[in-house]
């Protein structure tokens, strides 16, 4: 199920670019098992063969732009399953959380990590798999094709996200002006691009509940499977779901009734794995409180009720077990440590 390939059309994208540049089929192909007629099938491609493409478009004229040739090429849509779902989420939050989902699932190359926080969430983008000096390419691509995924479902540039990138600014940065939309921020630690809550959560309007429905219920097939090669695909679903959402968060029911089972049966099967939900709810909400401590002027009974205590001393009660610590307590230590040391 878990596959080390990537789609046909990233490939064809990169033939296109090459035909306006002129690299013939025997520079481009060499190396590989690879033709023009078996690109054109339609299928899935070995990764290495991917890879060995673009280090052999890369000796073309404009070689070294080949991440921005493919990314203004590519939609939502080259993803195939996976994008046909994220285009048929209500929102870009689960849109984003399906991603996460299925790429962790079917892909073994690269992981999408989404978190939530308060200005709205994050998608880191790691590769697993040795792209042989091809990182770059596979990078401006994706923020490419993630920045038309949210232009294409607000209908409105995106222009107040951030995009942190791992490597130096190249010599044809000027093209990013043009193409990149949001600022672009160089020797990042890993790749990863912010976007603002204000955008998540609006109604797309390409929205279509049955293919929704259908792509929830492929991802919990995947889910299942993976049960028998000793992982614990649930617990890991569970902790993505509650990452990309904000608070309050979703009651099991919600989880339960996306993977098409009942409460009982999914507690069960995070038992097996070691954890339960109340568990993997209660960590993410201490993370939830924790940020809002320290990067907001709630009050604490604010917070509570945003995470949907009952009462205040509930929470207090959670916290102190959680941290060692009361909330205002945690509050103070975090503005002690943001305070400049005074000069003697």
């Amino acid at each position: 199920m878990i596959q080390n390939s990537i789609g046909p059309s990233y490939a064809l994208f990169v033939l296109q670019a090459l035909d306006e540049l002129g690299l013939n089929d025997d520079q481009y192909f060499a190396n590989t098992p690879l033709d023009r007629q078996r690109l054109c099938l339609g299928q899935d491609i070995a990764m290495n063969d991917f890879v060995q493409l673009l280090l052999n478009a890369r000796q073309s004229p404009k070689g070294e732009q080949l991440g921005l040739l493919i990314g203004q090429r590519a939609n939502i849509f080259v993803l195939g399953e996976v994008g046909n779902a994220a285009a048929a989420a209500p929102t870009l939050r689960e849109g984003f959380q399906a991603l996460e989902s299925f790429t962790r699932l079917h892909a073994t190359y690269i992981r999408i990590e989404v978190n939530s926080n308060l200005a709205g969430i994050a998608i880191g983008i790691k590769f697993l798999n040795s792209l042989r000096d091809t990182e770059r390419f596979h990078l401006e691509s994706a923020i490419l094709l993630f920045q038309q995924y949210v232009e294409m479902l607000t209908g409105t540039p995106l222009t107040n996200a951030a995009y942190r990138v791992p490597y130096a600014k190249p010599d044809y940065a000027q093209q990013y002006s043009s193409l990149f939309h949001s600022p672009i921020h160089y020797n990042s630690p890993q790749m990863t691009i912010e976007l603002p809550r204000e955008t998540l959560d609006q109604p797309s309007p390409f929205h279509n509940q049955y293919l929704w429905t259908q792509s929830q219920y492929k991802l919990a097939q995947s889910i299942e499977a993976l049960r028998s090669q000793d992982q614990a695909p649930y617990t890991q679903h569970l902790l993505a779901f509650l990452n990309t959402r904000e608070p309050p968060l979703p009651r099991l029911a919600q989880i339960a009734d996306q993977l098409h089972v009942s409460e009982r049966t999914l507690n069960r099967r995070l038992m097996n794995e070691g954890t339960s939900y109340r568990r993997l709810k209660s960590a993410t909400t201490h993370q939830w409180a924790t940020s809002y401590l320290e990067h907001s002027n709630l009050s604490v009974e604010s917070i509570a009720a945003l995470l949907d205590y009952q009462d205040t001393a509930n929470f207090r009660r959670a916290f102190r077990k959680q941290q060692g610590c009361s909330p205002q307590n945690f509050r103070e230590s975090k503005l002690t440590e943001k305070s400049p040391t005074p000069v003697s």
